[in-house]
């Protein structure tokens, strides 16, 4: 019972010392890229013309396929990089 008050006292002491708002960034910007992830998905589907399972399938199998040829980068700048392509592509 003593070990786990005193590991508790130590965890909210630490807690209390680390930089939230650095965190509340962070996590501010992971919904929003979440967010836009979501709208891209939906933009792709109505440009490519394709069922809503194929164009999810297509959409993941593209930003798997510049995962590898440019690695590195934000997941949200993959899913640009396809629908980039793909409007590029469209005209």
């Amino acid at each position: 019972m003593e070990l786990t008050f005193y590991l508790s006292v130590a965890l909210i002491t630490i807690l209390s010392l680390l930089p939230w708002k650095y965190f509340f960034k962070k996590f501010i910007a992971s919904v929003l890229a979440l967010f836009t992830i979501r709208n891209i998905r939906k933009k792709y589907q109505r440009l490519a013309h394709l069922p809503p399972a194929l164009s999810q399938e297509n959409l993941e199998r593209q930003v798997e396929l510049l995962k590898t040829k440019f690695p590195g980068n934000p997941l949200v700048w993959y899913y640009e990089k396809a629908l980039f392509d793909l409007e590029r592509d469209l005209r």
